[in-house]
């Protein structure tokens, strides 16, 4: 049985699909480099942590623990069908960004969502490490394949 939840958090809501998909960038880097399951668990946590920082900020502050937020985060960061998961995963075996997209053939929303997030953060005081981590990385791979 299936049962709909409504949110009046429009804002809350749309945060937290985008900011999963940068954490979901990273799990699946883990998973691709084989670092286990205590380290991706502590990473999505923090991750978690980052999201709840920018919802408390623009959200409710309780819609991140509902099937729209936590939900959301955890089948993204646990699916190998997630599309950021999987970025992260091709990433993990050293292929370059635009290979892995290229290779999977899809739009991945987190590489280009953790740069607009990162911009914004730094201009409202916001720390997020794990958003900052994803960015660096998924833009340096970028560069080394301009060079």
């Amino acid at each position: 049985m299936f049962r709909i939840y409504r949110s009046q958090d429009v804002k809350g809501v749309k945060l937290g699909g985008a900011l999963k998909n940068i954490v979901a960038i990273g799990a699946g880097f883990i998973d691709g480099a084989g670092l286990g399951a205590n380290i991706k668990a502590a990473y999505v946590t923090r991750g978690l942590h980052e999201i709840l920082d920018w919802e408390l900020r623009w959200g409710q502050g309780d819609t991140f623990a509902g099937l729209s937020g936590m939900g959301d985060l955890v089948v993204t960061c646990y699916s190998a069908l997630s599309r950021n998961y999987r970025l992260g995963f091709g990433l993990a075996s050293g292929k370059d960004l635009q290979s892995v997209v290229a290779d999977l053939g899809q739009t991945f929303e987190g590489a280009p969502t953790s740069q607009a997030a990162f911009r914004l953060a730094e201009q409202l005081d916001i720390d997020m490490p794990i958003t900052k981590a994803t960015m660096q990385y998924c833009l340096k791979v970028l560069h080394l394949k301009m060079l």
